[in-house]
């Protein structure tokens, strides 16, 4: 279902025969939107900063510390419970605009306080839009992206796998500084599963420190990049940290879901699981939920890791889990279904898909709830009792999670490498 526009960048075409051949190999923008499809020159970035180096110091904060933005942590905060402060769409919306980004788009965008738009793309490119869609400028990281960039008042905080996290200018790009994780074991095969380094986890941040989960969890100086301390993991962390209070909590794929103290890193608590863990974990009151590859949802206490409950599936859990104000847990699993289960684990509802639902649930205090599937389709379902509401066809799977601005827009990316907003 993917458009020849969104597959012009594999067509083996030279950069310079296509800057040649100008606007007859242009997508055609009418099947798009409002889009950018505008191919700028690429931006000379800074050296990266290597192992045991320092890292140039950024010269500035690209953003004014006032300035707090309306979405700018993953999942809508540091806890991850995937609630949105602004309300859902009950009907189906319509189409306000689409930018072709070039690859999938398999992350959140992210959104500041001036209805800024900030994507990454597998391609290794992050974008900044206006809140009309326009493109302000596209940075190239070099190598894939599977995490959400994360929006801080220094600036814009990236990882990719060329197993680096970069801190970019909300302004240009530009990048300031960039720290290497590692080093790392080589592992055979493709994807986010072959280097155990790749910084696939979005990072959080608090009181001027970013942490953020590869092979280990590290604390960073979040202005100058430089290390506080790094604590190893029984394997990669592909989901985002989660955090509450002075607790961090990390989902990895090496069977364990663990506990770390913020300030210094100790370990609280490991809770062993059967499988991979690839979700984020959300953090609610006094428990955790994750989800894992063992095809259950765990609920742990946040004290001390001990299970509660666990619902099982009949695939694996991808879908991180949205918590709403009543304590309802929401999450998607590989047999296609999404479900609803109360605060005990008892199953409320559960939606059947047309495919896996990869992407996590975003639900507001009204009563609606918006999530993708890789039958190509974004839902709107009624979060308490399971009702479909409307469903909109993308050009692709539908594996990022949805975000709301405030006048309620829904901006979606796709396995197409268009973002969509939807009103």
């Amino acid at each position: 279902m993917v458009s020849s526009c969104a597959r012009t960048p594999w067509l083996g075409i030279s950069l310079s025969v296509l800057l040649l051949l100008g606007s007859s190999l242009r997508c055609d923008q009418s099947a798009r939107g409002e889009g950018s499809v505008q191919k700028p020159g690429h931006k000379v970035m800074p050296r990266p900063v290597g192992r045991g180096e320092v890292p140039q110091r950024a010269k500035g904060r690209s953003q004014d510390k006032n300035d707090v933005p309306s979405w700018a942590l993953y999942r809508g905060g540091p806890q991850r419970l995937g609630r949105s402060p602004w309300r859902l769409p009950r009907q189906v919306p319509k189409v306000r605009w689409r930018y072709v980004a070039g690859r999938s788009i398999a992350v959140q965008a992210t959104l500041d306080a001036h209805g800024r738009v900030y994507l990454a793309s597998l391609d290794g490119y992050v974008h900044a839009l206006d809140a009309k869609g326009k493109r302000r400028w596209r940075a190239r990281v070099g190598a894939e992206i599977f995490t959400s960039p994360q929006l801080t008042p220094w600036g814009l905080l990236v990882g990719g796998d060329d197993e680096r996290l970069r801190l970019l200018s909300t302004k240009d790009g530009a990048q300031q500084w960039s720290v290497r994780a590692g080093p790392c074991n080589k592992l055979p095969g493709f994807g986010p599963d072959r280097v155990l380094c790749h910084v696939d986890s979005a990072p959080v941040s608090r009181g001027g420190v970013v942490y953020f989960a590869a092979d280990a969890l590290y604390a960073l100086d979040v202005a100058s990049g430089k290390v506080r301390w790094r604590k190893s993991l029984p394997g990669h962390a592909h989901g985002a940290l989660a955090l509450a209070g002075d607790t961090l909590i990390v989902a990895t794929q090496g069977f364990a879901v663990l506990a770390f103290a913020r300030d210094d890193g100790r370990l609280l608590w490991n809770h062993p699981v059967r499988g991979h863990c690839d979700t984020t974990p959300a953090i609610a009151g006094d428990r955790v939920y994750v989800g894992c590859d063992d095809a259950q949802l765990h609920a742990l206490g946040l004290a001390d890791g001990k299970p509660l409950w666990t619902l099982r599936t009949r695939r694996a859990v991808r879908s991180s889990p949205a918590v709403d104000k009543a304590g309802r847990v929401y999450f998607g699993s590989y047999d296609h279904r999404l479900r609803a289960v109360d605060r005990d684990g008892k199953l409320l509802w559960s939606l059947r898909t047309g495919g896996p639902v990869h992407a996590s649930p975003l639900v507001d205090a009204h009563g609606t709830l918006v999530f993708g599937s890789q039958d190509d389709h974004l839902y709107g379902v009624d979060s308490e009792s399971g009702r479909l509401l409307w469903r909109f066809l993308l050009g692709g799977d539908v594996d990022a999670s949805p975000v709301a601005g405030p006048d309620g827009t829904l901006y979606v990316g796709a396995d197409d490498g268009v973002l969509t907003a939807l009103r």
